[in-house]
C-alpha cells in the first residue's frame, strides 16, 4: 500500500457551528504537573480542530457541564489497567462504550503504559539512566494522541480501527510524542464517516471543508 496526504472538500448543506465535545477531566493527584495536563490538552484540541470538533474542558471540581454534542469524562490515571497486563503491547487508554448511541462516555488513559511506551525508543547505546527519561513534552503530546484516539472512537463509533491515521488498532511509539501530526490524521475512510456522524449524532450538518485526510491506496500490480 502506498500513502498520500490529501486535502479533501466535504460540504454538506446547512453547515453550522463546530461539533462540541464537553469533557469532564479527572487527573490522578500523583501527577503533579500542570504542564502536562495543559500541554495533553492542547495536542487533543490541535488533531480534532481541523475536522470541526471542539473539546470543551471542566475541570471534575467543577459544575458538570452542558453540551450540545457529546460529554466525555476523561480519567488521566496511572495504569488503565493494572495487573491485567504483564507483557507489552500495554492498554494507553480506554473507552466505555457499548454499540448504541449515547450522550454521554468515560475514557481512562493511563500516563504509566504512556510513559513506559516512550521509554522503550531511546537506543540501548545510550546510558541506562538516559535511556528510560521522557520529558514532560513528549508525555503531554503522547497523551494528548492518545486521548484524540479514544474520542475517535465515540465519534467514529464502534467497533472502527484503520490500518493507518489517527486510529490505528495500536500507536506505534516511535511516533507517539514526534512533533509532526501527519501520523495522527484521520484517513479519507475515516473522515466520510465522522461527517455522517456528526451529523446523525447532532441532527445537523457539519462542514470540514479544507480538513487534511491520510488516502489509502492500493499499489499497482506489476506485470
Amino acid at each position: 500500500m502506498t500513502l498520500a496526504a490529501w486535502g479533501t472538500t466535504a460540504s454538506p448543506s446547512n453547515a453550522g457551528e463546530p461539533f462540541e465535545v464537553a469533557i469532564l477531566l479527572r487527573v490522578d493527584p500523583s501527577i503533579a504537573s500542570k504542564r502536562i495536563a495543559d500541554r495533553f490538552k492542547d495536542e487533543a484540541e490541535s488533531i480534532w480542530r481541523p475536522y470541526g470538533v471542539r473539546l470543551e474542558w471542566t475541570d471534575a471540581a467543577a459544575s458538570e457541564p452542558a453540551s450540545r454534542g457529546l460529554l466525555l469524562e476523561v480519567n488521566l490515571e496511572r495504569d488503565v489497567d493494572r495487573g491485567m497486563h504483564a507483557e507489552w503491547p500495554a492498554v494507553l487508554g480506554r473507552v466505555e462504550m457499548t454499540a448504541e448511541p449515547a450522550n454521554r462516555r468515560s475514557i481512562h488513559v493511563s500516563f504509566d503504559a504512556t510513559e513506559a511506551a516512550l521509554a522503550v525508543r531511546r537506543p540501548l547505546s545510550l546510558p541506562s539512566t538516559t535511556r528510560g527519561f521522557v520529558l514532560d513534552r513528549e508525555m503531554a503530546v503522547a497523551l494528548g494522541r492518545v486521548l484524540a484516539h479514544e474520542i475517535g472512537h465515540v465519534l467514529l463509533g464502534p467497533p472502527y480501527h484503520d490500518p493507518k491515521g489517527l486510529m490505528r488498532a495500536s500507536l506505534p511509539p516511535g511516533e507517539l510524542a514526534e512533533p509532526d501530526r501527519t501520523p495522527f490524521r484521520l484517513t479519507c475512510s475515516g473522515l466520510v464517516r465522522l461527517r455522517n456522524r456528526l451529523s446523525a449524532l447532532s441532527e445537523s450538518a457539519f462542514s470540514v471543508d479544507g480538513a487534511s485526510c491520510i488516502a489509502i491506496a492500493p499499489t499497482r500490480r506489476q506485470r
